[in-house]
Protein backbone atom coordinates (compact mmCIF):
# COMPACT_ATOMS: atom_id res chain seq x y z
CA UNK A 1 0.00 0.00 0.00
CA UNK A 2 1.27 3.35 -0.76
CA UNK A 3 1.90 5.71 2.14
CA UNK A 4 -0.09 8.67 2.18
CA UNK A 5 1.14 10.10 5.05
CA UNK A 6 1.60 13.66 5.56
CA UNK A 7 4.67 15.77 6.99
CA UNK A 8 3.28 17.79 10.19
CA UNK A 9 6.54 18.72 11.70
CA UNK A 10 7.09 22.06 12.15
CA UNK A 11 4.13 23.07 9.82
CA UNK A 12 2.06 25.87 10.97
CA UNK A 13 -1.92 24.24 11.06
CA UNK A 14 -4.96 25.65 12.06
CA UNK A 15 -7.97 23.60 13.96
CA UNK A 16 -11.04 25.58 13.59
CA UNK A 17 -13.48 24.47 15.52
CA UNK A 18 -12.62 23.02 19.54
CA UNK A 19 -15.51 20.51 19.71
CA UNK A 20 -14.31 17.19 20.76
CA UNK A 21 -12.84 16.36 17.76
CA UNK A 22 -11.60 19.41 17.53
CA UNK A 23 -9.43 19.10 20.57
CA UNK A 24 -8.42 15.21 19.48
CA UNK A 25 -6.70 16.92 16.19
CA UNK A 26 -4.72 19.34 17.87
CA UNK A 27 -3.67 16.49 20.29
CA UNK A 28 -2.63 14.62 17.59
CA UNK A 29 -1.39 17.00 15.32
CA UNK A 30 1.12 18.63 18.45
CA UNK A 31 2.04 15.01 19.09
CA UNK A 32 3.49 15.18 15.19
CA UNK A 33 5.76 18.19 15.80
CA UNK A 34 2.89 20.27 14.07
CA UNK A 35 2.68 24.24 15.34
CA UNK A 36 -0.90 24.55 16.34
CA UNK A 37 -3.28 27.58 15.93
CA UNK A 38 -6.75 27.11 17.51
CA UNK A 39 -9.47 28.59 16.31
CA UNK A 40 -13.53 28.81 17.82
CA UNK A 41 -15.96 31.22 17.41
CA UNK A 42 -17.96 30.83 19.97
CA UNK A 43 -15.46 31.55 22.39
CA UNK A 44 -16.70 29.13 24.83
CA UNK A 45 -14.17 26.77 24.81
CA UNK A 46 -14.14 25.27 28.61
CA UNK A 47 -11.76 26.10 30.91
CA UNK A 48 -10.12 22.12 30.81
CA UNK A 49 -9.91 22.36 26.95
CA UNK A 50 -8.07 26.08 26.97
CA UNK A 51 -5.43 25.26 29.81
CA UNK A 52 -4.96 21.61 27.69
CA UNK A 53 -4.10 23.54 24.13
CA UNK A 54 -2.20 26.16 26.16
CA UNK A 55 0.04 23.50 28.14
CA UNK A 56 0.62 21.50 24.73
CA UNK A 57 1.90 25.09 23.39
CA UNK A 58 -0.97 25.55 21.16
CA UNK A 59 -2.03 29.62 20.00
CA UNK A 60 -5.40 29.89 20.79
CA UNK A 61 -8.24 32.55 18.92
CA UNK A 62 -11.37 32.68 20.64
CA UNK A 63 -14.52 34.56 19.72
CA UNK A 64 -14.09 34.65 16.03
CA UNK A 65 -12.33 34.17 12.76
CA UNK A 66 -9.10 36.63 11.86
CA UNK A 67 -8.97 36.61 8.16
CA UNK A 68 -4.68 36.29 8.74
CA UNK A 69 -4.67 33.59 11.14
CA UNK A 70 -6.37 31.78 8.22
CA UNK A 71 -3.74 32.83 5.79
CA UNK A 72 -0.91 32.08 7.66
CA UNK A 73 -0.75 28.71 7.75
CA UNK A 74 0.37 25.22 5.89
CA UNK A 75 -2.92 23.52 6.48
CA UNK A 76 -6.15 23.88 7.84
CA UNK A 77 -8.37 21.23 9.90
CA UNK A 78 -11.89 21.77 10.09
CA UNK A 79 -14.15 20.60 12.55
CA UNK A 80 -17.53 18.86 11.28
CA UNK A 81 -20.13 21.60 12.99
CA UNK A 82 -17.99 24.94 11.13
CA UNK A 83 -19.76 25.57 7.60
CA UNK A 84 -17.07 25.51 4.95
CA UNK A 85 -18.38 28.47 3.67
CA UNK A 86 -17.68 31.02 6.35
CA UNK A 87 -15.69 34.04 4.05
CA UNK A 88 -11.66 33.11 6.24
CA UNK A 89 -12.20 29.31 4.55
CA UNK A 90 -13.15 30.69 1.69
CA UNK A 91 -9.79 33.03 1.23
CA UNK A 92 -7.59 30.14 2.04
CA UNK A 93 -8.95 28.06 -0.77
CA UNK A 94 -8.22 31.29 -3.04
CA UNK A 95 -4.66 31.11 -1.22
CA UNK A 96 -4.19 27.51 -2.62
CA UNK A 97 -3.88 26.30 1.34
CA UNK A 98 -5.40 22.73 1.97
CA UNK A 99 -8.57 23.08 3.71
CA UNK A 100 -9.41 19.16 5.34
CA UNK A 101 -11.75 18.04 7.75
CA UNK A 102 -10.58 15.56 10.32
CA UNK A 103 -11.55 12.43 8.74
CA UNK A 104 -9.51 13.03 6.39
CA UNK A 105 -6.89 13.85 7.93
CA UNK A 106 -6.51 10.47 10.32
CA UNK A 107 -7.28 8.80 6.73
CA UNK A 108 -3.74 9.79 5.64
CA UNK A 109 -2.22 8.53 8.82
CA UNK A 110 -3.90 4.94 8.60
CA UNK A 111 -2.48 2.39 7.27
CA UNK A 112 -5.06 -0.37 7.06
CA UNK A 113 -8.51 -0.30 4.05
CA UNK A 114 -11.39 1.49 5.68
CA UNK A 115 -15.15 1.08 5.22
CA UNK A 116 -16.85 3.66 6.64
CA UNK A 117 -21.00 3.75 7.40
CA UNK A 118 -21.94 7.26 8.11
CA UNK A 119 -24.31 9.32 9.04
CA UNK A 120 -25.85 11.18 12.14
CA UNK A 121 -27.74 8.20 13.14
CA UNK A 122 -24.91 6.02 12.60
CA UNK A 123 -26.76 4.24 9.47
CA UNK A 124 -28.82 1.15 11.40
CA UNK A 125 -29.52 -0.87 8.69
CA UNK A 126 -26.44 -1.69 6.71
CA UNK A 127 -24.38 -1.46 9.94
CA UNK A 128 -25.13 -4.97 11.36
CA UNK A 129 -25.34 -6.30 7.40
CA UNK A 130 -21.46 -4.70 7.42
CA UNK A 131 -20.90 -6.51 10.79
CA UNK A 132 -22.12 -9.85 9.55
CA UNK A 133 -20.54 -9.65 6.48
CA UNK A 134 -17.40 -8.60 7.56
CA UNK A 135 -16.65 -11.13 10.35
CA UNK A 136 -16.44 -13.79 7.30
CA UNK A 137 -13.07 -11.18 6.32
CA UNK A 138 -9.85 -12.52 8.05
CA UNK A 139 -8.38 -9.07 6.97
CA UNK A 140 -11.44 -6.79 8.96
CA UNK A 141 -11.35 -6.64 12.05
CA UNK A 142 -14.04 -4.71 14.90
CA UNK A 143 -13.94 -2.98 17.85
CA UNK A 144 -16.09 -4.24 20.57
CA UNK A 145 -18.02 -0.99 19.91
CA UNK A 146 -19.03 -1.27 16.69
CA UNK A 147 -20.07 -4.64 16.73
CA UNK A 148 -21.67 -4.24 20.49
CA UNK A 149 -25.53 -6.16 20.66
CA UNK A 150 -25.08 -7.81 17.38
Amino acid sequence: MVSTEMELYQKNVLVVGLGKSGMAAARFLRSRGARVTASDASGSGSADAVAELEQMGCLLELGGHQMETFENQDLIIVSPGVPHTIGPLCRAREKRIPVIGEIELASRFIQEPIVAITGTNGKPRPRPWWVKCSRRREWMSLSAETSEGL
